[in-house]
């Protein structure tokens, strides 16, 4: 699978289960669900990831550490609209690949 866009489902709830490393995901679309919790961990070492949407839930915490190493193709990274706290993580500005970035 390749891409999972579930946004928009407000009867998803609960906290976000980890993602297996080895996988083709490319685009993970949850905006506007209602996911809570921190942000697994796992989800900052999806290799073919282009674009992560997870804005607009209630994921609490601190943002995961997203590293050229884990996520060497992420473009586009949308964390808006949540409860993080914490400091923004420097690893986010050494990826080379990224373009877009919204935390507001």
């Amino acid at each position: 699978m390749q891409r999972i866009d579930i946004s928009g489902n407000s009867r998803l709830m609960g906290q976000l289960p980890e993602f297996p490393i080895n996988n083709s995901l490319e685009v993970l679309s949850l905006r506007y669900t209602n996911f809570s919790g921190s942000i697994p961990a796992s989800i900052a070492n999806l290799s073919n990831l282009v674009e992560l949407d997870l804005s607009h839930n209630n994921f609490n915490g601190s943002i995961p550490p997203f590293h050229r190493s884990g996520v060497p193709n992420l473009a586009s990274l949308d964390l808006s609209w949540n409860h993080l706290s914490g400091s923004i993580p420097s690893s986010l500005f050494t990826l080379s690949t990224l373009q877009t970035l919204s935390l507001g």
